[in-house]
């Protein structure tokens, strides 16, 4: 969360005080407190981090590496692993892709942490 506020335009460091509140050091000196929308925006863009890291764990854990991946599009580990690997993709990027939709649709932080990606076995 800090990571993302602090990479708001103008600020050079973001600090959390454990209530839920912020405090943004300024590039020009100084320091406020972070915005609620500021706030929010930030932990939409930690929750997509998360999908889309829990996302490439899913397809990895499966499938390989890039380049097993690469041996598995082309057939080297049969038909059935060829099909598997193009619907498993398919269908683990679409829950993903799903779920961060839920996220960037939240309008509280409750919200925000309330999505959960619905994974397809693979």
């Amino acid at each position: 969360m800090l990571t993302k506020l602090a990479q708001i335009a103008g600020v050079v460091g973001a600090a959390g005080s454990g209530d839920g509140a912020y405090r943004l050091d300024l590039v020009a000196g100084g320091s406020r407190q972070a915005t609620q929308a500021e706030i929010l925006e930030a932990a939409k863009a930690v929750r997509i981090d998360a999908i889309n890291a829990e996302c490439r764990a899913r397809l990895i854990a499966r499938y390989g590496t890039a380049e097993e991946q690469v041996s598995r599009s082309v057939g080297v580990y049969g038909a059935n692993e060829q099909a598997a690997l193009t619907t498993g993709i398919a269908a683990t990027i679409d829950a993903s892709n799903t779920a961060s939709n839920a996220v960037l649709a939240a309008a509280d932080l409750a919200a925000v942490e309330a999505v959960s990606a619905n994974w397809p076995v693979i």
